[in-house]
């Protein structure tokens, strides 16, 4: 809501820090797991940083994707282009990734441009591959009264899921894997495909100019505008196929056919398409006698399509939208804001409270609360394919209240913060005891993970966070630690400690034009149970078989800058084999031996 019917506006980032971490999702976040290669599937460790789609089975790929909530629009007074390649130039864990950005303004209301990214990897283990590809084309146009923000994204995942390596303990021994190629995996033959598209709209119309006449003639009369009207358009289409051969003894129930039983190829699909239309009426604020909050009233609905095999479902829904905010006057900001689904009776609703104090207000107190009632995806409720299926009538909203408090001091570069959620309802990927194939000819009862499960009792998230970075001449250092504790962990699990540490000395050389940062970044978490992850269902799911963590990540790197070029040269997990040999952050993946990766980025103006 924070962003509601909002344009992003940004400024490029010319600096130097943190250009070692060519990762999306570690330049987006310090906290995550994942399955050990670049674009594979992931979850933020950090409970209150967790995002959602809209379809379920790109949430394990968020922070890659091209989306509406994290575009930009550029307002430039030349063109601007800026090339990224990150390699290592190895053939058995070759890296590619490229990310490439073109806009120029044709007018000075009128800009346009181009983004595309590719991470791909083969990976360090058999059938680790991945060749994800984004694409982004943007354009906006504004106007003293009109503006217009558009966007088309393409975003396609492919990954090959390996299901993880068939014995930890092989790599839990203190010799070394000469080649992790040799290491078996349990699936070779499994591959998940995910298409997404998406295009989005917003447009608005200013009126009722007011102007407030000066009676000095040395102050210039200030205009602004009172009323605004808009519209918003949101389509996406959503396609995940995930094919599989062989892998017998890893599946264990099958749904449609005999043949996934002894190993044959197989082919499922799932996906869904939605449609949204919003209109709003707005009161911006009175920027002259301070006093008048923004107050935003709007209508939209959303038309929605559910498939996966032999099952399709609709559902149209109409929300009424709501938001009060008063921008930063003085030294207070306050907003209100509340969804109201007029078919499901869902609802999300939130306060915000900030109060700023000190020089050029430095400092600040930001307090939050929100309550989000919310019915279960549909894909929780009916899921359909050869190796799960689920039909559930019962499952209940989810309630989720939130309190976040926490305090900001930009001259001491300081965050302290307190974050408590409660759940009701939740509900997650879990096991539950079925009847499982043995062999194409006998059964058991046994217990089958990846199922979704309900946990109806209330129960809470307690996160303790903090960031700070110091400068001191040549010396510069980055820490971010959290604490988390749940008051009940049937249903979710999350490390209790972790910690970010980013170390480094910076220096100008030769007559200044060089700017060279030395270092090494450092990621701990303590020792919990970490998800497990399902190939069939593309998802992360609770186990509570073995714990990971308790293992310091080390990489060191040389970032470089010479007028427009960066550069980084990194060497990752350079530890590795000093606290042993496995490494994990979840069930079954290791994360890769000790890389070297190298990367550069070239910004041209014309």
């Amino acid at each position: 809501m924070s962003r509601f019917l909002e344009a992003d506006t940004s400024r490029q980032d010319t600096f130097l820090d943190a250009f070692q971490l060519y990762n999306p999702i570690h330049r987006r976040g310090y906290a995550y797991a994942f399955l050990g290669n670049t674009g594979q599937a992931y979850q933020n460790t950090f409970y209150p940083n967790r995002k959602t789609h809209s379809f379920l089975f790109l949430t394990p790929y968020y922070d890659y994707l091209f989306l509406p909530d994290n575009a930009s629009f550029y307002n430039t007074r030349q063109q601007y282009t800026n090339f990224t390649y990150v390699t290592n130039f190895s053939k058995n864990n070759n890296l590619q990734n490229v990310d490439l950005i073109h806009t120029q303004n044709v007018s000075p209301t009128f800009n346009f441009g181009v983004q595309y990214r590719l991470l791909g990897a083969l990976g360090e283990y058999k059938s680790q591959k991945t060749s994800n590809h984004f694409l982004r084309f943007f354009s906006s146009y504004q106007s003293k009264h009109y503006q217009v923000f558009a966007l088309y994204h393409y975003n396609k995942i492919n990954t090959y899921l390996n299901g993880g390596i068939q014995s930890d303990t092989l790599l839990d021994r203190d010799y070394e894997i000469s080649d992790p190629k040799i290491v078996p995996v349990s699936l070779e033959n499994s591959k998940n495909s995910i298409l997404n598209r998406n295009i989005n709209l917003k447009q608005s119309f200013s009126f009722g100019e007011r102007t407030i006449v000066s009676e000095d003639t040395t102050v210039k009369n200030v205009s602004f505008m009172r009323w605004r009207i808009g519209h918003e358009l949101d389509w996406n289409y959503n396609k995940r196929i995930y094919t599989n051969e062989g892998g017998v003894g890893f599946y264990q129930t099958f749904y449609i056919d005999t043949g996934a039983v002894k190993g044959q190829a197989i082919e499922d699909s799932t996906g869904n398409w939605n449609f949204n239309n919003t209109i709003y009426f707005q009161l911006l604020d009175d920027t002259i006698s301070k006093k008048i909050p923004s107050v935003i009233l709007a209508y939209s609905l959303n038309k929605n399509f559910y498939h996966s095999y032999n099952s399709d479902i609709k559902d149209h829904r109409q929300w009424i939208r709501f938001k009060v905010f008063n921008p930063v006057f003085n030294r207070w900001y306050w907003s209100l804001y509340s969804d109201y689904d007029l078919t499901l009776s869902d609802i999300q609703s939130g306060a915000n409270l900030s109060f700023f104090w000190g020089n050029q207000k430095g400092q600040s107190i930001n307090v939050s609360s929100r309550y989000t009632e919310q019915s279960p995806d549909v894909f929780y409720s009916d899921f359909h394919s050869h190796f799960y299926s689920w039909h559930f009538d019962d499952l209940l909203k989810t309630k989720r209240t939130v309190f976040d408090i926490n305090y900001q001091n930009k001259p001491l570069k300081l965050m302290l913060g307190v974050n408590q959620t409660y759940f009701d309802n939740f509900i997650y990927m879990g096991s539950q005891m079925a009847t499982v194939w043995e062999s194409d000819t006998t059964t058991a009862y046994k217990r089958v993970y990846g199922i979704p499960n309900q946990y109806k009792d209330r129960f809470g998230v307690l996160g303790v966070y903090a960031q700070h970075r110091l400068d001191w001449g040549v010396f510069h250092m980055k820490n971010a630690i959290a604490y988390q504790y749940t008051s009940d962990d049937n249903a979710l699990h999350v490390p209790q400690i972790q910690w970010y540490n980013s170390t480094y000395f910076q220096m100008r050389l030769f007559k200044r034009v060089m700017t060279l940062q030395i270092g090494f970044d450092l990621r701990y978490n303590s020792s919990y149970y970490a998800d497990g992850f399902m190939p069939a269902t593309g998802l992360f799911y609770l186990q509570s078989d073995k714990k990971m963590g308790n293992y310091p990540y080390f990489d060191v790197f040389i970032n470089a800058k010479i007028k427009r070029v960066r550069m980084f040269f990194k060497l990752e997990h350079v530890n590795k084999g000093l606290n042993g040999n496995g490494y994990y952050t979840t069930l079954h993946y290791p994360m890769n031996d000790r890389v070297f990766r190298l990367g550069l980025s070239w910004r041209f103006y014309n």
